[in-house]
């Protein structure tokens, strides 16, 4: 089971190794007790994982507090489904709510955490880290004869940098980087698209969802490109369908006033769009 929307990289992998996918719809998750997981008994099988972002999520920018969190973990744990926490942001972004893997620990549940030092030292690294439960070591570590074998050189190379304070360095100064990035993209949203367009407020992350009621995203991205900005269509990120009224817009390589000048260009890419629908 995964969050609707949700990574779909992550999705892409987890297809190589499982039969049936089922989702819950992110609005919902803040009443997990209410779903009860009725939608499972639909499926061939009973559910056996969840894959959540539930720290500046992919692509929603959402971050669930501490009641949310122990509720799935409520919810999960009264149906043996094991939880796989993606925390990749948490290094970036000042987040006061406990990683679930914290809460599972205490409660003696299996949690497996996942995150990686792409996204505070440099994506080209691709190191990643997990913690496991003891009973899944070996399997997991089987799973090696399955992937390409990292460098040696770029394991080096972080290493010297958590031996050597460069993370924690690193992780102040991008914080900075990105929060101000962050405010630059909601203080143009509500400068131009507030007539528009929704988003949640209290996003956290490089990413935010934006929903534009009666566009097509797909055909607005089309327009944008050609007045030079860009988005990826939210129908992406959905696995059931829907999401053709969304887009999902990104902090992660552009500097502030280059922020602003693409929301001023979505927002004409709009208005060229809007007399046609």
């Amino acid at each position: 089971m995964v969050e609707e929307p949700t990574f779909t990289d992550a999705v892409a992998t987890l297809r190589f190794y499982v039969k049936y996918l089922d989702v819950i719809p992110l609005d919902e998750t803040k009443n997990f007790k209410s779903l009860k997981l009725s939608r499972t008994s639909e499926l061939p099988v009973k559910p056996k994982l969840f894959y959540t972002i539930p720290t500046s999520q992919n692509p929603t920018g959402t971050t669930y507090d501490d009641n949310i969190r122990k509720e799935i973990i409520d919810v999960m744990s009264s149906h043996d489904i094991i939880i796989v926490e993606d925390d990749i942001y948490r290094m970036i972004f000042e987040v006061n709510f406990e990683p679930l893997v914290n809460i599972c620990i205490r409660r003696k549940r299996p949690c497996i955490y996942l995150s990686s030092f792409s996204k505070i030292l440099a994506p080209g690294l691709r190191i990643a880290y997990a913690l496991v439960p003891k009973e899944f070591v070996d399997y997991l570590a089987s799973t090696n004869m399955l992937t390409l074998t990292l460098s040696n050189v770029t394991m080096y190379i972080v290493y010297e940098s958590l031996k050597n304070n460069i993370v924690l360095k690193r992780r102040k100064l991008l914080n900075k980087v990105y929060t101000s990035r962050l405010k630059a993209l909601k203080d143009s949203l509500n400068d131009y698209l507030r007539e528009y367009a929704s988003w949640n407020e209290d996003a956290l992350g490089f990413y935010m969802m934006v929903k534009i009621r009666g566009i097509n995203s797909r055909k607005l991205f089309d327009l944008a490109l050609k007045n030079g900005v860009g988005f990826i269509p939210g129908h992406v990120f959905f696995i059931k369908g829907g999401g053709n009224d969304m887009l999902r817009l990104s902090i992660v390589h552009e500097r502030e006033e280059r922020i602003v000048e693409g929301i001023k260009r979505l927002t004409k890419s709009l208005k060229e769009l809007l007399p046609s629908i």
